[in-house]
């Protein structure tokens, strides 16, 4: 890789975008195809591709292309930006200026449409038969996920739990048996012990093998990006055990998406957006839980 750093300038922003500038009348000429498609596999490695940000292309005479990757960051072409870099950091400028003014009014209007726009006949069955499948289920309820949606699978657990239990005469009722909802983000000296023994790819499915998981148990995954290693080597152990599995992604969805029974996709390219999405959609599960059992319980 030291000829692509020698080759390219590489500035990350944010992981929003990526700015890869051709240096290479400097250091010399090769073909320009093969070395963006070393370049997205060096970046892919690093994991800076998980996101898929927009990636643009700086060639020697200063016009920018947008660099045009599949679901698997594989090349596919360029796609014409801007005719130089001036306009190129103008546009970035007005869309920093239109980020900075925006207001929280005008943050929750976007996400109302957004929320509207996803509501449709099928995406609302969809989330009815996950509420079905949660209810009817017998066996254990496992949740994964990392970082803000490690945090969202922590939260569910605890929510489907507790939350759902039925209400009676304005208490719960504790006495009722509860969901079996097991968190597999919370156990840090275990997730930190295979992840440097092992691999950080394999702290969820070395704790779904501990648990002995079985046909009537249940996985959700949530992955924002829908590629995430460990996320992906679970479901695949999850898949082979006959298990019902739930996604919960965004962006493309990724490879994940195509992976489970049920999935739950916010096609945002917005990654706060996306696990505030999943967040508002997991608490609904959770009072329909609710609202379900206490009618059951006061029959």
């Amino acid at each position: 890789m030291n000829f692509l750093r020698a080759r390219f300038s590489i500035n990350i922003n944010s992981l929003k975008y990526i700015l890869i500038e051709d240096l290479s009348n400097k250091y010399g000429t090769m073909s320009i195809t093969n070395d963006v498609e070393n370049v997205l596999v060096y970046l892919n490695c690093n994991g800076i591709l998980a996101g898929y940000p927009t990636l643009y292309y700086i060639d020697t005479e200063g016009s920018v292309d947008i660099i045009m990757y599949d679901n698997n960051y594989k090349f596919i072409g360029f796609k014409t930006g801007f005719t130089n870099k001036e306009e190129f950091y103008k546009s970035i400028m007005m869309k920093k200026d239109s980020t900075n003014s925006e207001n929280v009014t005008n943050y929750i209007n976007k996400f109302n449409n957004i929320i509207s726009g996803f509501l449709d006949n099928r995406n609302a069955d969809l989330i009815e038969d996950v509420v079905n499948l949660l209810y009817k289920t017998d066996g254990r309820i496992f949740i994964i996920g990392n970082g803000g949606s490690a945090a969202n699978a922590s939260h569910f657990a605890q929510d489907l739990a507790k939350g759902t239990m039925p209400i009676e005469h304005s208490l719960r009722d504790y006495d009722n048996s509860t969901l079996h909802t097991i968190s597999l983000c919370d156990n840090i000296p275990f997730i930190t012990a295979i992840a440097n023994d092992d691999g950080y790819e394999n702290i969820f499915i070395e704790q779904l093998r501990v648990q002995l998981v079985m046909p009537d148990d249940v996985l959700i995954a949530i992955s924002g990006s829908g590629n995430s290693p460990n996320i992906l080597k679970a479901v695949s152990h999850c898949n082979a055990c006959q298990m019902k599995i739930i996604s919960f992604t965004g962006f493309n969805g990724g490879k994940l998406k195509n992976q489970t029974q049920y999935n739950i996709h916010f096609p945002f390219n917005d990654m706060c957006m996306t696990e505030a999405f999943h967040s508002l959609v997991m608490h609904y599960i959770v009072e329909k839980l609710k609202f379900i059992r206490t009618q059951e319980k006061n029959k």
